[in-house]
């Protein structure tokens, strides 16, 4: 560390490229993994930063620090070789450089970005209207007795609506005898101009344990307009939230150092999305969060801890509105921020929202809902009754604790089928791949199975084998793996390989989920067969591959047109609340009408679960 000519402490600058961000770190940041959560740059630390998960390797020009024990274990001669470190464990130095594959932010997903605009089908009435006006300016002869009540009474609102930051504005439209604009939330001005050419924005918003996405939206017509999707980057506290919270309740400015990684990231990806769409951030007058229990609790700065320990109950299912600057969102400050309810401690707002954008409250037809993601909530029901659980599936579907495990990004592996005896793979952007994300990996293990490389148990088999020319192979640890892509003997640092553990890793969650299914069913005396409608929702619903799920166990067995993937119904539904009154009134009564199985106290769990982890079909329907 450099000490300047007065004796102070000059800290070392570090480079973040492609961004072009350059930044000296802060007293107590010691790693470039540090450094990058402070500036909300999303790097995957499932292991907590704790250097044994190897997913936070980033290319680095200028270290001169030696390879930690972690490092040399966990990366490639030929990373090391070509520069990579992980950055959790690389000390910051003075003109590091560190180089990211995908700029975040801009992108950096296949996600959810609009190739189109998304129109809401319903009868359209946002939570933020927008109305022109013309005020006259009064004489003396006018018995008026203030500018705030003049304009009240033109907008139809009452007196004390006009807050004290829109008075100033307010009167120079008066001075100016010009026409103005007025964006009214919630009987409550938020937004004043002169003129007629002011357009109000609203953003829906997703707050995953894993993704952040947001949906621009433009609320005079009622449509979204563009996309963004980033990593949380609370991903380096842990990939759970029982991590989340277990570092809140450890550590005495916890829940602040995870509500400033989020709001760093979505401020960011805020001005990212205004400047791409030509707008200011002031624009965004409105702004729904959907997010689980534990998500939302971060969000709004609340400790969260009670829904880690029995009887698992949140502080709130239902929060009180928030002015965007209260909630610490650069945007319109009296902008009101709104949080779709929660239904229970393991089943929160975005599953609230996911309920309301499947209908599946809407008809007599049995719907069964099932969000795959790290809580997997699973729903069960129809307008008459919905029941719900919470099944600890872990983020193996979503990338994270599989060896070559990453999102849906470019690069990322998210088909696999067996060709002529050979594995085919279908990379996000047609580029190298860089890692398989969770489509990808339950296609592999459907192939691996079929294929006879794992056996029903989720042991891989040592082969040979006659028919393809795939092969197990065992590092010197007795690891078998499967490459995936790269040379065999490992000389290569883009080798990809698909451990033993990751097959364990997947059977964990397909059972969790397999189980929360089976138990739901069983509470309401129904069987598969009387399932009318499977509903699938997650980051990567949309590209799932039906036959495959089903034949690992992921999804019930039901004939594939009973199967309906929709994506992320989290954003589907915050957006339906943006835009909709009646919808978001509808997912405010929403929490009272949802039964909750705590999935630990249902009968025989344990056995359930263990014989769940079996590879194969499962909920089979009636012979």
């Amino acid at each position: 560390m450099k000490t300047s000519r007065k004796g102070e402490k000059q800290m070392p600058t570090i480079r973040f490229m492609p961004m072009g961000i350059e930044v000296p770190a802060r007293e107590g940041e010691k790693t470039i993994a540090q450094v990058a959560a402070r500036l909300g740059i999303g790097i995957n630390q499932p292991c907590g930063g704790f250097g044994t998960c190897g997913k936070c390797r980033v290319l680095v020009s200028g270290a001169s620090s030696s390879l930690t024990e972690q490092e040399e274990r966990m990366l490639t001669p030929g990373d090391i070789e070509s520069g990579y470190r992980l950055a959790c464990r690389c000390p910051v130095e003075d003109g590091l450089t560190v180089f990211f594959g995908i700029t975040p932010a801009e992108g950096r997903g296949r996600g959810p970005v609009l190739t189109r605009q998304v129109r809401y089908g319903g009868t359209r009435e946002p939570l933020v209207t927008s109305i022109s006006f013309d005020l006259d300016i009064p004489s003396v002869r006018d018995k008026v007795s203030s500018f705030s009540e003049i304009a009240a009474s033109a907008m139809g609102l009452s007196g004390d609506a006009i807050p004290i930051g829109l008075m100033d504005p307010l009167q120079r439209i008066f001075s100016g005898n010009k026409p103005g604009k007025a964006v009214i939330s919630n009987r409550r001005l938020v937004a004043l101009e002169a003129g007629d050419s002011f357009k109000p924005y609203g953003l829906a918003t997703d707050v995953g344990t894993t993704s952040l996405v947001l949906w621009l939206v433009d609320l005079e017509e009622g449509s979204a307009v563009d996309a963004l999707s980033d990593l949380n980057p609370q991903v380096r506290f842990g990939a759970d939230v029982l991590t989340r919270m277990s570092h809140i309740t450890k550590k005495k400015d916890g829940l602040f150092e995870l509500r400033d990684s989020l709001l760093s990231a979505l401020n960011r990806m805020i001005g990212c999305i205004a400047r791409r769409n030509g707008i200011s951030p002031g624009q965004i007058c409105a702004v729904t969060v959907a997010g689980n229990t534990c998500m939302e609790h971060i969000f709004a700065g609340v400790e969260p801890s009670s829904i880690g320990k029995s009887p698992f109950i949140p502080p709130y299912r239902a929060f009180p509105r928030l002015d965007a600057v209260v909630a610490g969102l650069e945007i319109n400050p009296l902008a009101e921020v709104i949080m779709i309810p929660n239904i229970s401690g393991y089943v929160g707002g975005d599953i609230t929202a996911g309920i309301e954008a499947s209908g599946m409250t809407k008809g007599s037809g049995v719907t069964l809902f099932v969000d795959i993601g790290t809580n997997s909530e699973i729903v069960l029901g129809n307008r008459d009754f919905l029941i719900s659980c919470s099944a600890a599936a872990g983020p193996a579907f979503e990338g994270a604790r599989i060896s070559c495990g990453m999102r849906a990004a470019m690069g990322a592996i998210e088909r696999v089928s067996v060709v002529d005896g050979r594995l085919s793979l279908g990379v996000i952007g047609g580029t190298e791949p860089a890692g398989i994300c969770g489509s990808g990996i339950i296609d592999l293990v459907s192939e691996m199975l079929r294929q006879g490389l794992v056996d029903p148990s989720g042991k891989m088999s040592k082969g040979p084998f006659s028919d393809i020319d795939i092969h197990i192979c065992v590092d010197e640890r007795g690891m078998r793996h499967l490459v995936l892509a790269g040379s065999e003997d490992g000389s290569e640092s883009n080798r990809l390989v698909f451990t033993q553990k990751d097959v364990r890793e997947v059977q964990l969650a397909k059972g969790a989920i397999a189980t929360g299914i089976q138990a739901l069913l069983e509470m309401k005396g129904l069987q598969v067969d009387d399932l009318c409608r499977v509903v699938v929702g997650g980051a990567f619903g949309n590209f799932l591959n039906p036959v495959n799920a089903i034949s690992i166990g992921v999804l019930p067995m039901v004939p594939i047109e009973k199967i309906e993937f929709m994506g992320n119904t989290s954003i589907i539904g915050a957006f339906h609340a943006l835009v909709s009154r009646e919808d978001h009134a509808f997912m405010e009564k929403l929490p009272g009408r949802v039964e909750y199985l705590e999935l630990s106290t249902f009968e025989d769990f344990q056995a359930r679960f263990l014989a769940n982890l079996r590879l194969g079909p499962v909920l089979s329907r009636k012979e």
